[in-house]
């Protein structure tokens, strides 16, 4: 059987929600970093979770720990309506093991935040939503 490398080269293989996901997260780092936050990683994996961004806000010495949610349309509800208790219950729990991998961050307040992202055919909305939980 032979293959070939020129096979689906150059072909974008993410899904259109991994797509979207990508816009939004895209540009909620762009609000967060006109914020005055400094991105430190994003898309931090742990077995109790992920996290979209995490953000060091130098200024107040805050650690944000961001979920980025991304529609087309707000027909069945806002964005950040899809953030339920049990999604919110891991963030914590991966945001708690973060800061356990990064000891220098002990000292700083930590902060969940979501960001949510309206993707229209006019262009993207945002909003920062602090303290979300």
């Amino acid at each position: 059987m032979e293959t070939t490398a020129a096979a689906g080269a150059g072909q974008d293989r993410r899904t259109y929600k991994r797509k979207v996901g990508d816009i939004g997260e895209d540009a909620a780092c762009s609000m967060l970093i006109r914020e005055g936050m400094r991105i430190l990683c994003r898309n931090f994996y742990c077995k109790t979770g992920e996290i979209d961004i995490i953000a060091f806000d130098p200024e107040a010495c805050v650690l944000v720990f961001t979920e980025v949610k991304t529609r087309n349309s707000s027909a069945y509800g806002l964005p950040c309506e899809f953030v339920g208790k049990e999604k919110q219950r891991k963030l914590r729990l991966t945001a708690e093991y973060y800061v356990l991998r990064n000891p220098r961050y002990r000292q700083c307040a930590l902060r969940m935040d979501i960001v949510e992202i309206l993707q229209t055919d006019k262009g993207l909305f945002g909003r920062h939503i602090k303290n979300a939980f």
